[in-house]
């Protein structure tokens, strides 16, 4: 099965060094975000979630949403994106009704994660604190800021 990971490891190896993502100063070569969608992957599948689970996410934009949208693709899941603009009902409504195997809202929208917790009690949550991060070089980064060094 072709995944959106896969365009994303296609142009992590033939331009490892090329930056993929910038985002509020961060800037992310092809090749770390690869291992990031890996490791991201490799977190989810650990947890349970297997090809075919909903992945439920509530947050706003940022480099940490776009792993996970390609780490659940890479593991056959389904992401389901919520508006953290919407209102607890519609947020416990969309939840409730999505099949979600696991729920990862951001800690700092607390009023919507509490609305789709209520509506989905019976829910596996699998949600513990995200795995850690870190680009895998200096030289990496650098040269997707286009500075190399």
């Amino acid at each position: 099965m072709i995944n959106l990971s896969s365009f994303i490891a296609f142009h992590a190896r033939r331009t490892p060094d090329r930056c993929a993502l910038k985002y509020r100063g961060e800037d992310v070569s092809y090749a770390d975000f690869n291992l990031r969608i890996r490791q991201v992957g490799g977190w989810l599948a650990a947890r349970g979630i297997a090809p075919g689970d909903v992945v439920a996410v509530l947050m706003k934009n940022s480099t940490a949403f776009l792993e996970l949208v390609f780490a659940t693709s890479h593991i056959g899941a389904v992401f389901l994106p919520i508006n953290y603009r919407l209102s607890d009902d519609e947020v416990g409504y969309i939840v409730g009704n999505s099949g979600a195997r696991s729920w990862s809202p951001t800690r700092s929208l607390p009023r919507s994660q509490a609305a789709a917790r209520r509506s989905c009690c019976s829910m596996r949550s699998r949600s513990p604190a995200s795995p850690t991060l870190r680009p895998t070089s200096r030289r990496r980064r650098s040269m997707c800021a286009g500075r190399a060094t």
